[in-house]
């Protein structure tokens, strides 16, 4: 299949600009998108993934982070070697800075959601929560303080007559769980920096 049969929906650039990365439709596609390398000056094209619903890169140049239509998030590298399944199921996902850990947000149709943090290296998941709700200003399911050092999400518990008061999380790297129980009902939290963070 040449890169000029598609329709293109997507553009990924290394940044030497010797591969170009398309998530792209053709007639062959079927349900979902293909994601096609083209290795530049030659064009020389291939199909790495198919059936994808979106894709990001990982390590720019390097990997690529794809959400199935299954809604399954895999980890594929562009030298070839086999995907890897990270999660299945994902509703929604959050990568920290460093790109070292990938947080899931699955097992639901609607929030609350189990929540799962997931080494990429590894491929080692932890349960952080079974009702996790979306937390930050745009929907984000986690958020991660700047260095990746800290990351928080609100937990849904029974309030009074079955009213659900969120609780704000906080966890360190060693998996330390800081809760603010004393402050229920929190949404929107964002960090300010490591040290600073302002919720509503």
């Amino acid at each position: 299949m040449a890169a000029a049969d598609v329709a293109t929906n997507k553009v990924l650039f290394t940044n030497d600009r010797s591969v170009v990365v398309l998530q792209a439709t053709s007639a062959e596609a079927g349900q979902g998108q293909d994601i096609l390398v083209v290795r530049l000056p030659g064009g020389e094209v291939s199909t790495i993934a198919t059936r994808i619903y979106d894709s990001e890169w990982l390590v720019p140049g390097t990997s690529l982070l794809f959400k199935t239509v299954d809604k399954d998030l895999v980890l594929a590298s562009l030298d070839g070697a086999e995907p890897r399944v990270l999660a299945r199921g994902s509703y929604d996902h959050s990568l920290s800075p460093d790109r070292k850990r990938l947080y899931s947000f699955g097992e639901c149709i609607h929030p609350p959601c189990a929540l799962d943090a997931i080494t990429i290296a590894t491929g080692a998941s932890t349960r952080l929560s079974k009702r996790a709700a979306l937390t930050g200003p745009f929907g984000e399911n986690v958020i991660v303080s700047p260095s990746g050092r800290f990351w928080a999400f609100t937990e849904e518990s029974a309030g009074d007559g079955g009213i659900s008061n969120p609780v704000l999380h906080i966890f360190d790297e060693s998996g330390q769980d800081y809760a603010i129980s004393s402050q229920s009902g929190v949404s929107y939290p964002v960090f300010v920096s490591d040290d600073l963070l302002i919720f509503l």
